[in-house]
């Protein structure tokens, strides 16, 4: 999957968990950890259980996360951006994760592609 499509895959899914989270189906703070989850996935191209996530993140070269088919797709600024944003959203204590709509103001910022 391209880098612009994975951008768009994150902004339409925060979008529909920001809906969620209005609605009062599910709380807003898990809805941000699931997100941050699936973030993760989507950068790394892989599956990080979220126990070990922070551990992967902390300390290590962002770039190292990243699937190695991304590689010149994306800016060193996008993808620690992202994957800063990821961090954040994993972040054990729920007061210390952004709420779903600063998530879809992060991510509408990056949207550089209008077709993918």
């Amino acid at each position: 999957m391209k880098w612009a499509m994975r951008l768009r895959v994150a902004f339409y899914l925060s979008q529909a968990l920001d809906y969620c989270s209005s609605k009062g189906r599910v709380t807003p703070e898990s809805v941000v950890y699931i997100f941050g989850t699936m973030l993760l996935d989507l950068l790394s191209g892989k599956h990080i259980p979220p126990s070990h996530a922070l551990d992967l993140i902390r300390g290590k070269n962002f770039l190292m996360l990243m699937n190695s088919c991304l590689e010149g797709h994306f800016s060193n600024d996008d993808g620690s951006e992202l994957v800063q944003l990821a961090t954040r959203c994993l972040q054990y204590e729920a007061r210390e994760r952004p709420n779903a709509k600063s998530l879809v103001t992060s991510l509408m910022s990056l949207q550089k592609e209008t077709e993918v």
